[in-house]
Formats: structure tokens, sequence, C-alpha cells
């Protein structure tokens, strides 16, 4: 017998299937073992029957942390922003720091909220049944850009962050998501295709373009300077993640034209850029925990200048940062004196049962 965990929407319960000791083929038809509600994964069995698992339930709520964001300088403690019960994601701050945009299943189904920093108040701006994605406050927090999924369709939209009518900015875009908006607030900068090539999507035009590509890498996490002159990215390579700048053209770079900024050595993944655009923020293993870190850059010539800088360490088996693998979507927004970002926190118990 093989014993395994199926995950279905947030839950997951354990499966038990027979395999024929000659053929090591499945001979029989899987039985469900659990229903529970939470995630029930690890199953340990013995020959008795008896099996141990882990019943888990994961909540990912929002975290700010107070930052001189040019400095890479922590100047305060983690706080929550964003608390409930349920999964709240992709935070995204207007440039003030005074709205907060995130995406959250608090109804039932994912849709995108706003939240008022000064008040407190939040306010879900979707109300119906299509799953979320990413969501993207634009710089003067005027308006907000999300990802929804109609069946296998994946749709662009954007709204007034105040509320009001849709607009659709692409519909069945195919294997795309968004990823940022420019600091100008005109363009959303997007992937597309397989290998990954990177665009950007006028939203007044509806004009796009290509502004990176590669025949045979996937370029990641992409995101523009504050001058709109460079793009960052991460590659995972054979040696490990790496971290990459590339100038930002009317043609893509080729890749002699890309500067790297990690060995990736430390699994160096998601950067994005200080306000300033003089350090370069990403997360890394580099520790063994998933840390933020930033590494300083020549102004000019976007090369690293030292080693990186640990900026937030989290080594915790209860709280981890949330990773798009993991639980939903990972997303830093940052601003001059803040950084938000979800944390994913699992509880849990250990179960042993018996079959009857």
């Amino acid at each position: 017998m093989i014993t395994f965990s199926i995950q279905s929407d947030d839950t997951s319960s354990l499966w038990q299937t027979g395999i024929s000791p000659e053929t090591w083929q499945v001979d029989d038809l899987p039985e469900q073992l659990t229903s529970g509600t939470g995630l029930e994964v690890d199953p340990s069995t013995e020959v008795s029957g008896r099996m141990v698992f882990a019943s888990l339930v994961s909540d990912s709520d929002i975290w700010s942390l107070p930052i001189a964001a040019n400095r890479g300088k922590v100047l305060g403690e983690l706080r929550t922003v964003v608390k409930s019960a349920v999964d709240d994601i992709h935070p995204s701050l207007s440039e003030d720091g005074q709205k907060l945009a995130f995406n959250s299943t608090r109804s039932g189904h994912s849709n995108v909220w706003i939240k008022d920093m000064k008040t407190g108040k939040e306010t879900a701006l979707t109300d119906d049944v299509l799953r979320k994605g990413r969501v993207l406050l634009n710089p003067d927090g005027s308006k907000v850009a999300f990802v929804a999924y109609d069946g296998d369709k994946v749709n662009f939209y954007l709204m007034p962050s105040s509320g009001g009518p849709l607009r659709k900015l692409c519909e069945d875009c195919g294997n795309q998501n968004l990823l940022s908006w420019s600091p100008s607030g005109t363009e959303l900068l997007y992937y597309s295709g397989w290998p990954i090539h990177i665009g950007l999507l006028n939203i007044v035009s509806g004009k796009r373009r290509t502004v990176l590509q590669h025949p045979t890498y996937e370029l990641h996490r992409d995101t523009l300077s504050p001058d709109e002159r460079w793009i960052a990215f991460h590659v995972p390579l054979p040696q490990g993640n790496s971290v990459f700048i590339a100038p930002l053209a009317q043609e893509p770079a080729p890749e002699s034209d890309w500067i790297r900024v990690t060995d990736g050595s430390g699994m160096d993944i998601w950067p994005f850029w200080s306000p300033d655009g003089g350090l370069l923020y990403f997360l890394s293993y580099r520790d063994g925990f998933l840390c933020i870190w930033v590494q300083p850059l020549d102004f000019a010539t976007k090369k690293a200048v030292g080693l990186p800088i640990s900026v937030l360490h989290i080594h915790s088996a209860r709280r981890s940062l949330v990773t798009s693998r993991s639980a939903g979507g990972m997303e830093m927004s940052l601003t001059r004196d803040t950084l938000v970002f979800s944390m994913r926190e699992i509880t849990g118990n250990i179960w042993m049962a018996e079959r009857q």
C-alpha cells in the first residue's frame, strides 16, 4: 500500500491505494482515509494499520515593517496590518503609503479589497465567484489592476480604487500574469509564453511591447527601476537561482548586457527596488531560511557594490514568507518608510488513527 496526501482548495486529505508487489503498479482504486477541514499531511503507517499524520491549519496575514528603504535599515518591529481567519495575500501599497490593496477570501471567494491606512477601514472592491490572483495598486493609489481566473481563462482587469466599473484589459490572456506597475503608472509589466518573456502593456492604448526574453531561460518576478531604465529579475540556473539586472530599451537586451547581481549560491529570488534605485532587495535561502536581503548597487552602472546585507530574518517553523507556490502568492510592496508582505502561520497537531 502507499499512503499520500491530495490537496483541494484550502484543505488536503489522506488517501491510500494498493500496489502490486510483482509489477509495482497501482492495482486498486484509491481510498480516502481522512476528510478533515485542515491540511492533513506527512502520513507514516505501520503494517498493523496504525497511521500517524500531521493536521495543520494555515493562515496568511499581511505584515508591515518600518524601514528606511533607501538605506536598507529596519526602524521598528513587525506588526500585522491585515489579519483575519482566512488568507490575506498579494498586498500592494500606494507610493504615499495611504492605501493598501490586497486579495482576501473572507467573503468565501477570493476578492479584491482596499484598506485606508489612516482610518483602518477595509472595503471589498469586487464581490464575485471568480478566483483572483495578483492585485496591484498603481503608484498614486487611484487604480487597481488584478488577475481573475474564469475557469481556464486568465483575464486582466482595471478599476478605480474607490470602487466603480471594471475595465477588462485582456480577455483569455493565455499563459500570462501581471507583475507590477511601471513607476510612471502608465504601463503594466506582465509575463507571457514559454519560455517566459516579459512585456509592457499600456493601459490607455492597449499597446504591448516585449522588453525582455531569452530562448531557453525562464525569467521570473521582473520589476522596473524607479527611473524605468532598468529591469531586475531572477533566473533559475543549474547552479542556483540568480538575480540579474538588464537595461530597458525599445528592443530586449541580449544576455551579454545582463548584469549578474548574485551568484545563485543562496537561491536568490524575487528582486524589488528601493525607491531611489540604489538598492536591490531580494529573497534568499542563503542562511537556510527564506529571508529578506538587500544588495547595494552603483547608481550609474547598477553593478553590485560589496556584499548583500540581511534585512529581516524569519527563522521559524511556524511563520514563513508566503511564496507563489506555497499558499497563494508572494508580494512585497515597498515605500520610503514601509515594507509590507504576506506571512503564513501554520499551527496543528499530530494525530494517530487505526484502520477498522
